[in-house]
């Protein structure tokens, strides 16, 4: 379930900080010319740091932390920006760390893909196998870690 409070600010939920690490995903969407694509829709979602998906409720043994938002989505801007702050996501069972991205052009065009860390074993996650390393973010030391993470859709 998408929670109410859907902003780009995955930290903070329902008037509360979310422990966690923080961290920031950033990039440009930009479309097969490499032209910026401005008011395309970028929605994340992942799990919590005990690999929980909010949505799911339960999973890996556990139980969804309620302070937890887990989903975001924001328009990009006339140069094809979008800013998430977040959390790292935990790992459970079969995976490995992993934020999920979903874009969705004015023009009706979809992509839904995964952004992977560069600090994890990738190799390791089938999925990440069938899509190879266009999919690991690069990271930007900043105040606090951050992910450059483009993208290009049709």
């Amino acid at each position: 379930m998408i929670p109410d409070d859907r902003d780009a600010d995955l930290v903070t939920f329902n008037g509360r900080d979310f422990g966690g690490e923080v961290i920031e995903m950033v990039g440009q969407v930009f479309d097969l010319a490499g032209d910026p694509i401005a008011g395309a829709v970028v929605e994340i979602w992942h799990c919590d740091p005990a690999g929980i998906y909010p949505h799911v409720g339960r999973n890996n043994g556990g139980w969804a932390d309620p302070g937890f938002q887990g989903y975001g989505a924001v328009a990009t801007g006339a140069d094809g920006r979008y800013t998430f702050r977040t959390i790292r996501p935990g790992v459970y069972p079969g995976r490995v760390r992993h934020i999920h991205v979903r874009i969705m052009r004015k023009n009706g065009k979809r992509l839904s893909t995964q952004m992977y860390f560069p600090e994890e074993d990738n190799a390791g996650d089938f999925l990440f196998r069938r899509g190879g390393n266009a999919l690991i973010a690069e990271r930007i030391d900043a105040p606090q870690a951050r992910y450059q993470f483009d993208l290009f859709i049709g």
